[in-house]
């Protein structure tokens, strides 16, 4: 990981080249027909249908006749995406055989007329009652059906929003409509609140007296829990209909959280970053204060939640020294803490220096090893555990490279890294060994510092390919194929021994850079982009996918005929 930041900034030097669009006009055509998802399927008219891609700038949207056909003309030889909507139904897209799958891309040559079948699921509809804290009608409330989704992107499972809703009207009734079919969470937000962010502190009073601690109206979950981990969920079936669906809003205590950070002399600007570290709606956004001088920091208006507080601090600047200078040596401690209303005073947080990983850089291969100039640059390639996005400091001197101001902590990546999947000018990433193991075969936890690591880029890597075809011999277009490892500890984010990948038009798929190992290897029509990366789906696949060996740089062939 560490290297392979270096070896990109180096190496990965493209040139400008013109990314303007060329007009959209040639002889293809795709055209085709929106039906319902039934069993006795019908054409749905006047749905909306959508095509992008190959150029097409801006896209072009048509109205389904009577008999629910469309058609696109005049387009260029490319991949287009195509979506369809309609009132009370749920938006598909091209290859998609459920709402959050990923889209599969529509290819047509010059000449050709691509033809095929979008197929609409009639949407589910939910109401309920919105009721403030005297058990009156509340208006105006936002109200969501969450369903809980794998982000393929970050790795993990998060509650979103889902169907086309409205405010309560005066009589406190919503109603959500165009659900796909699945399990759902019901949230009312108040009037005065976003998620993330708190509305309007009030204070209550008994007896005259106004009380010293502050509330807010809190997101709510159905029936009236004031965290998602105690809703009721709610199943729906395709084109159900339900109501009695009620919440009963609450008012919750925010807590003001205070203490001191201490560090070594000389150590300045010391941030505070709070992130939630229990499941919430969406993505909780970060709060953030500095400590004054003296060490002490505040951070108000905490509601209810398990919490991470991590605080770093740089050593000074050299007098005289431009501001973009990159930092010194970190200093960080982090805190794990559970606020249930009630105010957190005197924590108190020890900066220590950073971690350092330094080692050298190994290329083996028939290739002449490139020549690295010497470098300094920050290394925002990783999120930190707490979300604080500290990026550490890396330095390139020869063969040798070293990261300094490492938060002790998991980290996690934010893409595949360069050098894994795809190669950095000629070079594959091929291990990085610390204290006797490698870093790449295990989620990234960075516990203590590092003077021995070894980064070894190989010019040669493994190559699987093959083609994926139906019981017909025809290519099949509307699946992943994933390989992942028998290692079931290697099943994380990210991991190099998983990955999945589409096919192309004629089937063909290639994966290059497999290490050494048993994997299996199956392909997938129900995936989100990303959601080979889950342990769910990854034993799900386990069952039927077939045996495979890598046994080094070698080139495999594997077919794959779906029935």
């Amino acid at each position: 990981m560490i290297a392979a930041l270096a070896l990109t900034a180096i190496m990965m030097q493209a040139p400008a080249r013109d990314v303007r669009p060329a007009p959209a006009v040639g002889t293809a055509s795709v055209t085709g027909v929106v039906v319902s998802a039934d069993s006795q399927a019908r054409p749905l008219r006047r749905a909306r249908v959508s095509i992008n891609g190959a150029g097409l700038v801006p896209g072009r949207t048509a109205i389904t006749a009577d008999d629910g056909t469309f058609a696109f003309t005049g387009l260029r030889a490319g991949r287009y995406l195509l979506t369809a909507a309609k009132e009370g139904y749920v938006t598909m897209a091209s290859g998609v055989m459920r709402p959050g799958q990923a889209p599969v891309r529509v290819a047509v040559a010059d000449g050709e007329v691509q033809r095929l079948t979008l197929r609409l699921p009639r949407g589910a509809v939910m109401t309920g009652t919105i009721l403030d804290l005297d058990g009156q009608p509340a208006e105006g409330i936002a109200v969501s059906a969450l369903v809980r989704r794998y982000v393929g992107s970050q790795g993990e499972r998060r509650y979103f929003g889902a169907g086309t809703t409205s405010p309560s009207d005066d009589r406190g009734v919503y109603r959500i409509y165009g659900l796909p079919e699945g399990e759902y969470v019901v949230s009312a937000q108040p009037q005065n609140r976003q998620r993330g962010f708190l509305g309007s502190e009030v204070r209550t009073m008994s007896r005259g007296v106004v009380s010293d601690k502050g509330v807010i109206l809190s997101e709510v979950f159905h029936p009236g829990a004031p965290d998602i981990a105690r809703a009721t969920r709610v199943a729906m079936r395709a084109g159900e209909e339900r109501s009695g669906i009620d919440v009963q809003l609450h008012y919750v205590p925010i807590a003001t959280i205070s203490g001191t950070v201490s560090g070594r002399p000389g150590w300045d600007h010391v941030a505070l970053t709070m992130a939630r570290t229990d499941e919430v709606p969406g993505f909780e956004p970060v709060r953030s204060a500095h400590a004054a001088t003296d060490g002490r920091f505040t951070l108000n208006g905490v509601p209810p939640g398990r919490y991470r507080i991590v605080a770093s601090s740089r050593a000074a600047s050299p007098p005289g020294s431009p501001v973009t200078m990159a930092p010194g040596t970190l200093g960080a401690a982090s805190l794990e803490i559970t606020v249930d209303g009630e105010d957190i005073a005197n924590l108190a947080l020890s900066l220590e220096p950073g971690l350092v990983i330094s080692g050298r850089l190994v290329f083996e291969g028939t290739r002449p090893a490139p020549a690295l100039p010497s470098m300094r640059a920050p290394m925002p390639v990783v999120l930190n555990f707490a979300n604080a996005g500290l990026a550490p400091s890396l330095n390139i001197e020869g063969s040798t490279f070293k990261a300094d101001g490492i938060v002790p902590g998991p980290y996690r990546t934010f893409a595949a890294m360069q050098g894994v999947r795809t190669p950095i000018g000629a070079w594959w990433l091929k291990s990085l060994v610390a204290n006797g193991r490698d870093l790449l075969d295990a989620p990234l936890d960075l516990r203590q510092s590092v003077d021995d690591a070894v980064a070894t880029f190989a010019d040669a890597a493994s190559d699987l390919s093959g083609t994926v075809k139906d019981a017909q011999g025809n290519a099949a277009l509307d699946a992943f194929i994933v390989v992942f490892s028998t290692d079931r500890t290697t099943w994380f984010f990210n991991s190099r021994r998983v990955v999945g990948v589409r096919y192309d038009a004629q089937g063909r798929y290639s994966i290059r850079n497999l290490p050494p190992g048993e994997y299996r290897i199956a392909a997938a029509a129900d995936l989100e982009q990303g959601g080979w990366f889950d342990p769910a789906v990854l034993e799900r696949l386990l069952a039927s996918a077939a045996a495979i060996a890598i046994t080094g740089a070698e080139k495999k062939i594997h077919d794959l005929v779906i029935r």
